[in-house]
């Protein structure tokens, strides 16, 4: 048994994580004495911060593996950044309305790893890479966004096909009977 390492859980982690540019700093790992093999920890287990406490340190579970095909759990909390990309409002942006060009800029920035490896429109979109300001445009935010403000892409979702106020072609259908007219949509 021996003292778990900090040189060695910083190594793992930069193996596992493989951003070049990373930054990883530990504010603490696992105490107990830890058996000698290979240290490893998965990008998998790597926790996820909220997005109000991007401040505190993240939780990554981790294992030596040892005497063949043994594994001992260890952890360690953890600040990971990485070099990004943030989707800026160049001006405001206003809800239910879609976005347009002109209203995203790109900031080069250090983010948290997972921002910088996929994200995802909000849960009432499908699946997207947001990989430029293009990527934006087209979708619709849940909520205002001022000017300098991040554009967080959970807050985005694909526009309605119908609005309030559109016109839209109304067709019932019951036994014999078939009513076919236009009609003012009243709500989204």
């Amino acid at each position: 048994m021996e003292t778990l390492d900090r040189d060695r859980v910083l190594t793992a982690m930069r193996d596992s994580l493989q951003i070049p540019d990373a930054r990883i700093e530990v504010a603490e790992t696992s105490v107990l004495p830890v058996p000698r093999g290979r240290l490893q920890f998965p990008r998998e287990t790597l926790g996820k911060p909220a997005l109000s406490a991007q401040k505190d340190p993240v939780l990554w579970r981790g294992e030596v593996v040892y005497g063949g095909d043994h594994r001992y759990p260890v952890w360690a909390k953890v600040w990971v950044k990485a070099p990004c990309e943030k989707f800026m409002a160049a001006e405001s942006v206003k809800p239910g309305l879609t976005i347009e060009a002109r209203q995203v800029r790109v900031e080069r920035d250090e983010c948290f790893p997972a921002a910088a490896l996929a994200m995802h429109c909000g849960a009432g979109a499908s699946a997207c890479l947001l990989s430029d300001p293009a990527s934006l445009v087209g979708l619709v935010s849940a909520r205002p966004i001022a000017a300098g403000e991040e554009i967080h892409p959970a807050l985005l979702t694909s526009p309605n096909d119908v609005n309030r106020g559109d016109a839209v072609q109304v067709e019932v259908r019951g036994g014999a009977v078939h009513l076919a007219f236009t009609a003012k949509a009243e709500t989204g």
